[in-house]
């Protein structure tokens, strides 16, 4: 006889639901922060080599 699956009680469901929902806010927060964190260091490493270009240009070692 094929043995037949018992529903999941209701504190258990309410459980996995909210646990869920708590790794998904974590997971797009991570995202987030990721995205933020790349575009921040896009624009260091943009001002680093935009200081590194001005050095060059007034330097009289160049051209």
């Amino acid at each position: 006889m094929p043995k037949l699956c018992t529903p999941l009680k209701l504190s258990t469901s309410i459980t996995l639901m909210v646990s869920a929902i708590i790794i998904s806010m974590l997971l797009v927060v991570y995202v987030l922060f990721f995205v933020q964190m790349n575009a921040e260091e896009q624009n260091q490493l943009r001002q680093k080599a935009m200081a590194i270009a001005d050095i060059l240009a007034f330097s009289s070692t160049v051209g």
